[in-house]
């Protein structure tokens, strides 16, 4: 269905409060919308990169959550009408619902009255907590040290550092507050190794290092190989193609891939005439109309 036709529906059958269903531009969000937005927009990035306006066409032009919410709300409609001759009334909420994502930001406003900025991959406590450039091409390890005992067992790895033993790095307050100057001792030691020599000498450690992993680095990882999270596929136009597996592993009732997905209007059939109870008329007069496609 394309979106005029289901919108035709809808307003044919049954009242819909998701008038926002297929709005991605700026200018047709609503302030408590573009409110709830900026806050999910400012959270991403370096806390030093300044702000982003998220009312900008950049920041909106993927706008999908309220999309693909109220697409499905309306095709549900279209089928309960279709099956028992009822109307409905859906009130899909907006910003209600994107605001489930700013939860952590919303509180902190409410019980402080902060506003929380970027903060890029730091933590409001932990130091050191971020990722690091190491030997190789664009290769990095992310390192986060949340007790006194792992700070001791980091600056064991790294072969017990002069500078580690300055008091602007004592105990994880004085660390936080020094962040910016332990970043830069911390890239100092890691670039000297490979980012997986760094995962290996710090996780045996017990400190937590793990590194940005490239594709062919994930599909090659032993423990990635061990729990089976990638399966392949036979696509009949694109070949063969690699997949994720469900990753839930039960024992009585395994979940597999069975097959690829579908090409476009490949079960348009068995949707429409089969799950919706369309007659072959109807369909295939929505399809001359290129309604369905």
């Amino acid at each position: 269905m394309n979106k005029e036709h289901i919108q035709h529906e809808g307003d044919r059958t049954l009242p819909c409060a998701a008038r926002e269903t297929f709005r991605c531009r700026p200018d047709a969000l609503s302030d408590d919308e573009k409110t709830i937005l900026s806050a999910i927009v400012l959270q991403k990035g370096e806390a030093e990169a300044g702000e982003i306006l998220a009312n900008s066409p950049e920041q909106l032009s993927d706008y999908t959550i309220l999309k693909g919410v109220n697409s499905y709300a309306a095709l549900g409609r279209y089928y309960h009408r279709k099956k028992t001759g009822e109307g409905q009334y859906i009130d899909c909420s907006s910003s209600e619902c994107i605001t489930a994502l700013v939860g952590n930001e919303m509180m902190e406003y409410t019980m402080n009255g902060r506003s929380l900025g970027r903060t890029g991959n730091t933590d409001p406590v932990m130091a050191p907590h971020n990722v690091y450039r190491c030997k190789g091409d664009d290769k990095w390890i992310s390192i986060a040290v949340g007790t006194e005992e792992e700070w001791q067992n980091l600056v064991h790895a790294m072969g017990d550092p002069d500078w580690a033993k300055d008091e602007k790095f004592a105990d994880m307050y004085a660390r936080h507050k020094n962040s910016a100057e332990l970043d830069r001792h911390m890239a100092e030691w890691t670039i000297r190794f490979t980012h997986m020599e760094v995962m290996e000498m710090l996780q045996s450690a017990g400190v937590a290092a793990m590194p940005s992993f490239c594709a062919s680095e994930i599909l090659e990882n032993p423990h990635v190989k061990a729990r089976d999270v990638i399966t392949s596929v036979q696509h009949p136009v694109l070949g063969r193609q690699y997949v994720l597996n469900p990753p839930w592993k039960l024992s009585e009732t395994p979940a597999a891939i069975r097959k690829s997905a579908p090409c476009m209007g490949e079960n348009n059939e068995d949707v429409f005439m089969g799950l919706m109870g369309m007659s072959p008329e109807r369909y295939q007069d929505l399809v001359d109309r290129r309604i369905i496609y």
